[in-house]
Parts: structure tokens; sequence; C-alpha cells
């Protein structure tokens, strides 16, 4: 069981932790993407922008078909898409390669549903909830200070294959 909400603690933080650990690396990104800061963070709003969007989708899928194809669908892309980050050998790549990411990102929703589907006891749930709230402040807090030391240390595609 406490395996179980390892994973969806992880889950659930993934989304903050994509969207923030690369924000350090921003200005190297522009310089070797030879294109401007501004455009090298559209990336990260298009990826907000499909990450809440993706979520209503998926939370309508995840009821049609199930959480657990849902849920595959999603990290699969989120993989593909960080991959692609990686890779990307111009900022047109990096942003759609984010959109495709955001798609991963929008599976946060689903750990909710999890708990709810999972979990009958009200204040068992609560506590469970209020641990993904303070999982994902610490993340939002942590992430940059991460991804800037494994930008430093490794470079700015490496921390798109850590995530």
């Amino acid at each position: 069981r406490w395996w179980h909400i390892f994973v969806l603690v992880q889950l659930d933080c993934m989304t903050s932790v994509t969207q923030d650990s690369y924000i350090p690396s921003m200005p190297l990104m522009a310089q070797q993407l030879h294109a401007s800061e501004s455009a090298v963070g559209l990336s990260l709003q298009i990826n907000w922008i499909f990450s809440g969007f993706i979520a209503l989708i998926l939370g309508f899928a995840s009821d049609k078909y199930g959480r657990r194809p849902a849920l595959l669908t999603a990290l699969t892309c989120y993989v593909v898409g960080a991959l692609l980050c990686a890779l990307s050998p111009f900022v047109e790549c990096l942003i759609v390669a984010r959109c495709i990411q955001g798609i991963g990102g929008g599976s946060q929703v689903l750990c909710y549903a999890i708990v709810r589907d999972a979990v009958q006891n009200g204040e068992e749930r609560s506590k469970l909830f209020s641990l993904f709230s303070i999982a994902a402040t610490f993340c939002i807090a942590a992430a940059p200070v991460a991804g800037g030391l494994a930008a430093v240390v490794v470079g700015w595609r490496m921390v798109f294959v850590i995530l």
C-alpha cells in the first residue's frame, strides 16, 4: 500500500517538477537553440496550457476507459515529450515537445481520482490529499534549485532526461 502512495505522490509532483526544473536553464537554452528567451519561455507557457486542458480530457477518458489506460497513455506522452525536449535542435521543436510532455502533465488529476476511488475512509482520503499538497509544495520550491544544479553538472538537456 505504501508503494502505491509513493508512486501517486511522484505522479502528482511530476507536473510541478516538469514546469519548474528547467527555468534556471532558460537563458542558456535560448543561447544554444539560437532563440530569444521569450521563445524558450513560450515552451513553459504552452506546457501549462496543455497540462490544464488535457486534465479535463483525461478525466473523461479515465471515466470511460479506466484509470490505468488513461494514466499509461499520459505517461507515455510525458516520457516521449521529455526525450524530444532533450533532443530538440531548435526552439520550435522544444515547443512541440513541451506540448507532448504537457499531455503527460495533465495526469495529475488522475492521482486524485485514483485515491477517491480506492480509499473509502474520508479521513484517510483527506490525509492523502494533504500529503499530495505538502509534497507538491516542496517540489515547487526544490525543482528550480535541483534543475539548476543538474543543468550545471550535466547540462540542460539532461534535465529533461532526468525528468
